[in-house]
């Protein structure tokens, strides 16, 4: 079977075009936003955001944190959203929040109660109680040494007063027994609400 090289690499620099395309499109949305201590609220299909001094009563603030970033030549996947995250579990949990409208932030830093800064994978405003929570991804709970460093982090978050099952949800898989697209939207159907 003879494969035509020039259509494979003609293909590959419009999807590369496209994607660049996409991505500006995006980022001049994002900067219609105003920096500092955002409102969000949901505006038929979409969210606004609006500045509004911390005093005032009513409302949930998502504070505009940088996310960590990945170093440069490391893997990554991109979501629908157009963000860098780390794995295709990550990714997958990603677009399921972004498909059901619920706000979200990857990988924002998390003060613990020693002053140690971390990152969970997801931040998560639940718009039906209107209060944040973390999500953590475990993607190798087969791996040892990753559950004993995951065991400290559920401790210190514990110590900072974010609980398991409560400020604090995580999802795990092992290379066994991957993360399916089914996991995803029952538990977002369980702590979130069904997908209207």
């Amino acid at each position: 079977m003879q494969i035509n090289t020039n259509n494979i690499y003609d293909l590959i620099i419009e999807r590369e075009k496209n994607l660049t395309q996409e991505i500006e499109k995006r980022k001049k949305r994002l900067n219609k936003y105003p920096e500092g201590d955002l409102k969000i609220i949901r505006n038929r299909n979409s969210y606004q955001y609006y500045k509004r001094n911390k005093g005032e009563p009513n409302g949930e603030y998502i504070h505009k944190d940088k996310p960590k970033g990945i170093d440069e030549g490391v893997p990554f996947h991109i979501t629908a959203r157009g963000e860098q995250v780390r794995s295709k579990a990550e990714e997958m949990i990603a677009n399921a929040l972004f498909s059901r409208s619920i706000p979200y932030k990857y990988e924002c830093p998390v003060t613990l109660y020693n002053g140690e800064i971390r990152h969970p994978d997801f931040t998560i405003l639940n718009t039906h109680t209107r209060k944040v929570v973390l999500l953590e991804h475990l993607g190798k709970v087969d791996d040892t040494d990753y559950i004993s460093w995951n065991l400290k982090k559920l401790r210190d978050y514990e110590k900072t007063g974010i609980y398991l099952g409560e400020e604090l949800l995580i999802t795990m898989e092992t290379q066994k027994m991957p993360l399916t697209t089914q996991n995803i939207e029952d538990f977002l159907d369980k702590h979130f609400g069904k997908k209207k």
